[in-house]
């Protein structure tokens, strides 16, 4: 249990609403319970139990005996009311319940057959009761008499706010609480709730709901702000000048390598300002899309940085698409070019855009400028836009700009320090918007992108010794693959087990060059297999990233100590530079911490909305009500 004071002032603040209002104090302390109830909930229909004395009769006051009964009250705070209409509303069915308060509870529970759970009550789960009936002083001869609270150990329901005066003058008493559901800190944060709504209702009971305040001025300080970063700086350097800026640097370090292929930091720059030269002259600038339609290879990625160097925008369509869906990418998009491979073109659906075939056109295009075109990109400029995979509706173009994606590189290089320049794994498709962290996070530091082909990266078995054989240092993958890595490294060592001891017994899930795994996408689990593969590489670290299509990477958390000591779901961490973060409730104001409620992202990284669909962007790409 926990005691809590609503003030010295409260009974006057009630009363005076109550007076105004036609209601009873009782009807004020649920009206604002209830509103409470429904603004932590999210929900519209709150049901609220109380106790009732059952005495409606004169002649049963003098009796001995146990008349109460127990009362469910409900009330509909659906469009959103002020504060009278809502106490209008209680004391409607408030006044409706007293009407039939002689209605056993327990005979109402059978009639309406409530499905029973031995976990909480039926009907209502929260109750409220006021302590105000007249009370005078008990004298049995001598002995002093006085109340003296009983302490049962147990809570009979979730929740019991039990009010009373509170001895000065004031009005507090004491909240019940199941320790399986509430914390302390909750209930205490409730109560302060509590007397926040009540004071902004006795101010303007004709404000809606949904605008009482709740919060301190120091808690919303905290939950606005204290949980975003204080670097809320955009970067202005686009990628490809990052990559540029790193092969003057480094000309001859590697930047790919393929199978026996090998590319230089010199070699990629010359081949993609070559192939940009060539997108130019097709018509290619700033905000014009180029869709990319190849198979995993150098080319491919060469592809996406010429697109960037001649001012475009690539625009990702796996080959492998259906028809139907390649068409509707290539016309919802816009694409002036195609860039493809002979074997890739020979599937495309009819298009209006120019296919540029890479491969048998390598001649031509090699007979380019190898110096880089100068063309004038500005951060509001788009760099690519992905379609969402169309699992909820229409599949939707997000369109991301220059600056959210220079500014993610830009965290990600401070974020990973000198320990930047590693060897990378591309793993992921081109239509997955992690794959712009792998190859231009790791360009921009000067690693080496390591490409591995599509039966390797679907096979466990064969990606373990691949990463091993190429000593790939870093990976970014989705759950399910890093699942699927874990577990074939889980086979791999019992099977080894299985033949030998001691000394000579190889584990198989150990990578002795991985030193970090990123994963993304999909909600991080931390299942057996998955702590058995982090304990067989005790030096790599694992990050948490998470972000929809619409802004890339928002946050991360960094899973650390020792993998038996993981949560099962770990959290998606805290916000990145440059990125906003709020849980916000349906009217988008902020809720407390440990209050459910919709996660809306803002700041540098956000997309400048979905290409072709402004209905839809309005829709979801709203002001930011709190910055």
């Amino acid at each position: 249990s926990f005691r809590f004071s609503l003030g010295e002032d409260a009974p006057a603040r009630v009363a005076r609403v109550a007076r105004e209002r036609g209601a009873t104090p009782f009807m004020v302390l649920l009206a604002a319970f209830q509103a409470l109830l429904g603004r932590w909930s999210g929900q519209n229909d709150v049901v609220v139990g109380t106790p009732i004395a059952n005495r409606t009769r004169p002649e049963l006051e003098p009796l001995i005996g146990f008349f109460d009964n127990t009362l469910a009250l409900r009330t509909d705070l659906s469009g959103d009311p002020g504060f009278g209409e809502l106490l209008r509303r209680v004391r409607e069915g408030t006044l409706e319940a007293y009407a039939h308060q002689d209605v056993p509870f327990e005979k109402l529970v059978d009639e309406l057959k409530a499905e029973r759970s031995l976990s909480h009550a039926p009907l209502f789960q929260v109750m409220l009761t006021l302590q105000n009936a007249p009370g005078g002083g008990l004298a049995l001869g001598d002995a002093d008499i006085a109340p003296r609270a009983a302490d049962t150990g147990t809570s009979r329901f979730d929740l019991t706010l039990i009010l009373a005066d509170d001895g000065q003058g004031g009005l507090g008493g004491w909240a019940e609480y199941a320790t399986a559901l509430w914390d302390a800190s909750t209930i205490r944060r409730l109560t302060r709730h509590l007397d926040a709504l009540l004071r902004a209702a006795a101010a303007d009971a004709d404000a809606p709901v949904s605008t009482l305040p709740l919060l301190s001025a120091e808690e919303r300080t905290d939950v606005v702000d204290g949980f975003n970063p204080g670097d809320h700086a955009e970067s202005a350097t686009p990628v490809h000048e990052l990559v540029a800026a790193q092969a003057a640097r480094t000309p001859d370090a590697g930047a790919i390598e393929h199978g026996g292929e090998r590319v230089t930091y010199a070699e990629l720059e010359a081949r993609a300002n070559r192939l940009a030269h060539r997108l130019i002259r097709m018509g290619v600038g700033p905000d014009v899309r180029v869709a990319v339609a190849m198979e995993r290879s150098v080319d491919l990625v060469v592809a996406v940085l010429a697109v960037l160097k001649a001012g475009g925008c690539y625009v990702p369509v796996d080959p492998s698409y259906p028809a139907d869906r390649v068409a509707y990418m290539l016309e919802g998009s816009g694409a002036r070019v195609v860039l493809a491979t002979s074997a890739s073109a020979a599937r495309l659906p009819r298009t209006q855009a120019a296919v540029l075939r890479v491969d048998a056109e390598r001649e031509e295009i090699a007979r380019e400028p190898a110096d880089a075109p100068r063309v004038d990109v500005h951060p509001e400029n788009l760099l690519y836009v992905i379609y969402t995979s169309g699992s909820t509706g229409r599949p939707k173009g997000a369109a991301l700009p220059h600056r959210a994606l220079a500014t993610l590189v830009r965290w990600q290089l401070a974020r990973w320090g000198t320990a930047a320049a590693a060897r990378t794994l591309q793993f992921t498709s081109l239509s997955f918007d992690v794959s712009f962290q792998e190859i231009f996070a790791t360009w921009a530091a000067g690693g080496t992108l390591v490409l591995v082909d599509d039966e390797t990266r679907r096979d466990g078995e064969a990606l373990i010794a691949y990463l091993r054989e190429h000593r790939v240092e870093r990976l970014f993958l989705p759950f399910a693959a890093l699942q699927n890595l874990a577990e074939a490294g889980d086979r791999g060592t019992a099977g080894d087990r299985g033949q030998g001891t001691g000394d000579s017994q190889r584990d198989a899930a150990h990578l002795p060059h991985l030193r970090e795994v990123i994963t993304a996408g999909e909600a991080l689990r931390s299942t057996p297999q998955l702590r058995a593969f982090f304990r067989a590489n005790p030096g790599c670290a694992l990050e948490n990233q998470y972000g929809p299509s619409e802004t890339h990477v928002v946050s991360a958390h960094a899973v650390e100590g020792e993998p038996e000591g993981w949560p099962a779901l770990p959290p998606i961490g805290a916000p990145i530079a440059g990125t906003r973060l709020y849980v916000v409730d349906r009217h988008l104001s902020p809720v407390a911490v440990g209050i459910p409620g919709e996660l809306y992202a803002g700041g540098a990284g956000l997309a400048r909305g979905y290409l072709g669909r402004p209905g839809l962007t309005a829709e979801r790409f709203v002001p930011d009500p709190l910055s």
